[in-house]
């Protein structure tokens, strides 16, 4: 309620809410970027983050990246162990800015105005 009451306010009245977008959207950010670097970490290299432009500046045109889609977990004598098996390597460039900026199937529109 605290947003709905922030957007009702006019500029000049307006009381900053309690999480402001100038906080969330920033950190938002930074929580998607640590997710995209558990999923790019196979790349082994320190990602550089363009803030303006969303995209990754230094990762190679021809990176490929696969993701593990079983891990195979077994315990065997008292060890754990994997047995993993991996997707086919998919273009790292393009599959993070599919995650970066996702192309809905369908796509979506709002409602025509009366």
């Amino acid at each position: 309620m605290d947003w709905v009451r922030a957007c009702k306010e006019t500029p000049g009245n307006r009381v900053e809410p309690a999480s402001p977008f100038a906080e969330a959207g920033p950190f938002n950010e930074m929580v998607v970027l640590g997710v995209l670097g558990v999923r790019l970490q196979n790349l082994n290299q320190t990602l550089e983050w363009d803030g303006p432009k969303m995209e990754f500046t230094n990762i190679p045109a021809d990176a490929k990246i696969s993701a593990i889609i079983e891990d195979g977990f077994k315990i065997v004598d008292g060890h754990p162990t994997f047995n993993k098996k991996m997707s086919d390597p998919v273009n790292a460039q393009e599959m993070a800015q599919e995650m970066i900026k996702h192309s809905y199937q369908n796509g979506w529109k709002l409602p025509s105005m009366p």
